[in-house]
């Protein structure tokens, strides 16, 4: 019987007896396999093999105890497999950025000083990215700036049947996770005039075999901060909520906002969401099916700001991550 191999292929073992250990120590979770292979009588005694295994066999797990426990009916009947083995190829990824980037600036623009914090990283399931601004009048003076920093992740992993065939079932439990958050802050103080405004963007998703996938489509928070010097008083836009239920038939989601306001030229408002991937999006089977799993995520933000004789500050953050187990 053949093994479940990892980036690597080994040589088939002689013995039934140990090659059917390998198999079901590498195929899902080892204690579900053990009493699957108990149900099947998967070591045979040397009365002789099985039949071939079928071409395809896909078996739901409901369809003999829920999750391959013991005492529900025989996934499929013993078979013989090929001499080939499960292989998985090696991960190909895209990052972006590259290498973890955390930058902090401090500099005067014109009559204005400004501070910027900038960070982003991505690794094989995950993107976060932030940025904070903040701006002050020196004697009165006017000045902008802005700013905008992303991060993004795109991963494979592919299981494959390597050799000869038919391709050895074997019990394939897979469940798809993931999720994502962002959150704005923007603050506004001035005796004639300043703005602020944050955004922040998260998309993302994951991808196997049944239902162990979700996806989040593209979602935006954004609050802006106007001081008005011709009534003295703060305006404030925006599409966050003061509690929004934002779900999707894969991902469950909410939007809050907090806001403190004066008329007397001072005012801040702050938002976040947060989304994550509904319960039971999986896939359970005993099957020889090949599988490939995906998984990607990208996050955005951005800032701007402006001063008049006063002061702003604004700051944004998204983070997003998806797998499937």
């Amino acid at each position: 019987m053949p093994a479940i191999l990892d980036e690597s292929i080994a040589a088939p073992d002689a013995s039934p007896r140990v090659a059917s250990s390998n198999a079901r120590r590498h195929a899902g979770s080892a204690i579900r396999l053990l009493a699957v292979a108990a149900t099947l009588g998967v070591v045979h005694a040397a009365a002789g093999d099985p039949p071939p295994c079928p071409p395809f066999v896909e078996r739901p797990c409901s369809s003999f105890g829920g999750s391959g426990e013991e005492g529900g009916a025989p996934p499929i009947e013993a078979c013989t497999p090929g001499a080939g083995g499960w292989a998985r190829a090696p991960i190909e990824r895209q990052l972006f950025p590259e290498e973890p980037r955390d930058r902090r600036d401090e500099f005067t623009q014109g009559w204005t000083r400004w501070t910027r914090h900038e960070w982003a990283n991505a690794s094989l399931h995950h993107a976060s990215a932030g940025l904070t601004l903040s701006g002050q009048s020196i004697f009165q003076g006017i000045g902008s700036n802005a700013a905008a920093i992303a991060a993004s992740f795109q991963s494979r992993i592919r299981e494959y049947w390597h050799g000869p065939g038919p391709a050895m079932p074997r019990l394939l439990a897979l469940e798809a996770t993931g999720f994502a958050g962002m959150s704005i802050a923007v603050t506004c103080a001035a005796s004639a005039g300043c703005s602020a405004t944050a955004s922040a963007t998260a998309a993302g998703g994951c991808s196997s075999l049944g239902d162990a996938s979700a996806i989040l489509k593209p979602r935006s928070i954004d609050a802006t901060a106007l001081f008005n010097a011709a009534n003295s008083r703060l305006e404030f836009a925006g599409n966050v909520g003061v509690r929004i239920d934002d779900s999707g038939p894969t991902m469950a989601g909410e939007i809050t906002r907090d806001s403190t306001w004066s008329t007397n030229g001072v005012g801040a408002a702050s938002g976040g969401a947060s989304y994550v991937v509904r319960l039971e999006r999986t896939y359970c089977a005993f099957t020889n099916r090949p599988y490939v799993r995906r998984s990607f995520g990208t996050v955005s933000v951005s800032l701007a700001g402006t001063v008049d004789a006063g002061s702003t500050a604004s700051a944004a953050s998204a983070v997003v991550g998806f797998d499937v187990n």
